[in-house]
């Protein structure tokens, strides 16, 4: 038999928008819209969906033919997420996106356009397969609230009353504070670490990657926060403009892959390690760079990590896009630094 299912909801399943929308809820953050939440369309809780499908699975007379599950009727995801306000005591705050984001979607995985298409489509094609079985399932409204409790757990969120709002700002003050971040800094989406800004833990991709550089520490520093001179020594950059020296505040403005991207400089420490990071077409990104001496030389060491609506469209596409990215970069700062090393003679 084939059994075709409707977008599921519940804390198991992380590979949907549904369940990125919810994390950015149960954190207190803004959801950023991939889709317009007026739609209505049918959902289906996970644990009900397993149901189903072991219910047809005992009927003979299932085998052979095609099935949709069915949930508990047509909703929006505005309506949907409604359910979320009584369990975290905050109403969700969403931010549209623009088409920028559906661009950078399309660059690294073209079949989330498909995706896209048909979640924009006002009618449930879902009923043109086969047999509609179930339709006696948990309510939105419990579904929704016993997904959300799980999230709370695991995610170690506190409910969203006024005093735990103060309570995240005293925090942040104090985090910005530690690397030394004053005035309106946006450091949502990254964490701090005995001083330092890491990467976002809680993100749907991080990669991680290292690659021995034989040059000096100061060759391949000097190479890698020369940041108006990226398109020389690397390909894929077109351009980029820094606006002030490299400090934490300062921002610069670099194209790749034909988009444009905004970057602000997080944390410095000459020599050592520099981090950077900010939105971007949907995408919220932190990235680290540290540069550690070796016998030979350094050892360069990079973590990024990728949150927002086209990483949940697409977790395993992003993170292999964004693998390949930072390879190219490891690999072209190794040639880069290596040659200028030999050149130089400086050893």
């Amino acid at each position: 038999m084939r059994i075709f299912s409707p977008e599921l909801y519940g804390d198991a399943v992380s590979n949907t928008l549904i369940h990125y929308a919810l994390r950015k809820i149960v954190q207190g953050k803004p959801v950023k819209l991939l889709i317009d939440p007026s739609v209505r369309r049918d959902y289906l809780y996970v644990d009900d969906a397993a149901r189903y499908v072991l219910e047809l699975a005992s009927m003979e007379s299932a085998y052979g033919g095609d099935w949709h599950l069915r949930g508990t009727g047509q909703i929006s995801q505005a309506e949907l997420f409604d359910f979320t306000s009584p369990v975290v005591q905050a109403a969700p705050r969403f931010e549209p996106i623009g088409g920028w984001q559906r661009r950078l979607l399309q660059l690294y995985e073209p079949k989330v356009k498909g995706m896209l298409d048909r979640y924009e489509k006002r009618w449930d094609a879902l009923g043109t397969y086969g047999k509609g079985y179930g339709g006696v399932s948990i309510s939105y409204q419990e579904g929704i609230a016993s997904t959300v409790k799980r999230m709370l757990a695991k995610y170690k969120v506190q409910s969203f009353n006024s005093k735990s709002s103060e309570m995240r700002s005293l925090k942040m003050k104090k985090s910005k504070e530690a690397v030394g971040v004053t005035g309106s800094e946006n450091t949502e989406g990254m964490s701090v670490r005995g001083g330092a800004i890491d990467v976002d833990r809680n993100a749907q991709v991080i990669v991680d990657l290292s690659i021995e550089i034989e040059a000096s520490q100061e060759t391949v520093w000097g190479i890698q926060t020369g940041i108006e001179q990226w398109p020389t020594w690397q390909k894929d950059i077109a351009q980029v403009r820094l606006s002030g020296p490299i400090a934490i505040g300062s921002t610069f403005r670099w194209e790749t892959h034909g988009l444009q991207i905004v970057s602000t400089i997080l944390e410095v420490d000459p020599m050592n390690r520099i981090v950077w990071g900010g939105p971007a077409h949907g995408i919220e990104g932190v990235h680290v760079w540290s540069i550690t001496p070796t016998p030979k030389g350094v050892l360069v060491h990079t973590t990024e990590s990728w949150d927002g609506p086209p990483v949940a469209a697409d977790p395993d596409g992003m993170s292999a896009a964004l693998e390949a990215s930072l390879s190219a970069w490891l690999a072209a700062l190794k040639t880069a630094a290596e040659s200028l090393q030999l050149t130089s003679g400086d050893k």
